[in-house]
Parts: structure tokens; C-alpha cells; sequence
């Protein structure tokens, strides 16, 4: 619960403080691991892109698809990243000691 001190300063208990705590950590840790996500989409990208500005003429349908699906993951991954770093912002805002 919260209680107000002799000064009005809002104070939070113990497990208020565990739990904003172990919020951050948890989401620091999702954002580290959404991070490392958008990395390796982002050097699958590099991939296909050096094979699809080789010389050769690409007749695979397949490597075009892939592009457009690992182009969406990484919008869609980016978003996700947006998300719990807001969510990690909020959960340091409340932190107050």
C-alpha cells in the first residue's frame, strides 16, 4: 500500500519497490533480447540484399518472398522493441528512490 509520510512524499513499500525492480530488470533484459533480434534480421537483410544486386539475373521466386517476409519481421520486430522499451520507461518512471 501506499502511504503518505509527514512530509506528503509518497512512499512505496518494500514490495512496491521489489516489484518495480524486478519489472525493469525483466524488460531490460526483453529489450537486450529484442535488440539482438533486430540485428540478425537486420544481417539477413544484408544477405539477400548482396544476392539480389549480384550480376547474376534471380530467377527463384523464393529469395524475393523471403525478402518481403524478413522486411516485415523487422518492422513488426521494431515495434515490438518500441513497446517494451515505452513499458521499461514507465516501470523507471515509478521507480522513485
Amino acid at each position: 500500500k501506499k502511504q503518505i509520510s509527514k512530509n506528503s512524499v509518497i512512499t512505496l513499500s518494500f514490495n512496491q519497490r521489489k516489484e518495480i525492480s524486478k519489472s525493469i530488470l525483466r524488460l531490460e533484459k526483453l529489450v537486450i533480447e529484442t535488440e539482438n533480434e533486430i540485428a540478425s534480421i537486420e544481417d539477413e537483410i544484408i544477405e539477400v540484399d548482396k544476392l539480389l544486386n549480384s550480376a547474376k539475373k534471380i530467377e527463384d521466386q523464393l529469395i524475393f518472398n523471403n525478402y518481403d517476409d524478413l522486411k516485415l519481421k523487422l518492422n513488426q520486430t521494431m515495434e515490438k522493441w518500441e513497446k517494451q522499451h515505452e513499458e521499461l520507461e514507465n516501470w523507471i518512471n515509478k521507480k522513485t528512490w
